[in-house]
């Protein structure tokens, strides 16, 4: 039997292999798996298949230039795009925002006039107070004075009707006299 020879067709089969296996490529591996070929020869034909991938990798540079200004447009329009989509979204939230500070300072300033009509009441309230404080004093000292006025106008009617008792006492007396009536009459 003669010895089959690794040929470029059967290396890149065991290679493709091997990749869809996931087993490391090696000149060993390619050459236990398909049984045939030196190292040398396999080390060989994996150079030169290296080197033909680099040459279809490498592209020219009008197209590297071309594809460097299609990818500036496309990013250029997707950025566009976001900006705009975006821009609803933006004008609202800024709304909102200015909104919200606004009912905040609006909520403020009601919470101030609330504090300043709160003291304003608090001051109102101590004055009323004192007023009342002054009243009663007032009206307990009326009342003292009132009973004062009181005791003093019974004592003078005591005194009024005394003397009016003794009044006409002495006027009965005195018209007694003037008649020529004894006391001892009457």
């Amino acid at each position: 039997m003669a010895q089959q020879l690794l040929t470029k067709k059967l290396f890149a089969e065991t290679k493709s292999l091997l990749e869809k296996e996931g087993a490391k490529i090696s000149a060993k591996t390619i050459c236990d798996r398909a049984g045939v070929g030196s190292y040398t020869t396999a080390t060989r034909l994996m150079s030169e298949m290296r080197a033909e991938n680099e040459a279809l990798l490498r592209a020219p540079d009008e197209v590297t230039d071309e594809l460097s200004h299609l990818h500036d447009y496309v990013w250029t329009v997707a950025m566009s795009e976001a900006t705009r989509s975006f821009e609803a979204d933006r004008t609202l939230l800024e709304r909102n925002r200015d909104e919200a500070e606004a009912l905040s300072c609006e909520r403020l300033d009601v919470i101030k006039q609330m504090e300043t009509d709160a003291e304003t009441q608090a001051e109102r309230i101590a004055q009323l107070e004192e007023r009342l404080r002054a009243a009663k004093v007032s009206i307990t000292g009326l009342k003292r004075n009132a009973e004062e006025q009181r005791t003093r106008a019974e004592t003078l009617q005591s005194v009024v009707a005394s003397i009016a008792g003794e009044n006409r006492t002495s006027s009965e007396s005195t018209s007694r006299q003037a008649s020529g009536e004894s006391p001892a009459d009457a």
